[in-house]
């Protein structure tokens, strides 16, 4: 392997651990607390109304 081979090899796994920590953070930081406001029966129910 040449230099060129191993700076594109390292540039993937850098850039697959960035991208697995980025999803794990939105989902912890965004989905779920924004998942726990639409489980609440008060916002629930008027939404689930109109559809």
């Amino acid at each position: 392997m040449d230099w060129n081979s191993i700076a594109l090899t390292m540039a993937g796994v850098i850039g697959s651990g960035t991208a697995v920590v980025h999803g794990l953070l939105m989902q912890r930081l965004i989905i779920k607390p924004i998942e726990a406001v639409f489980d609440h029966p008060i916002i629930y129910m008027p939404l689930h109304h109109y559809n």
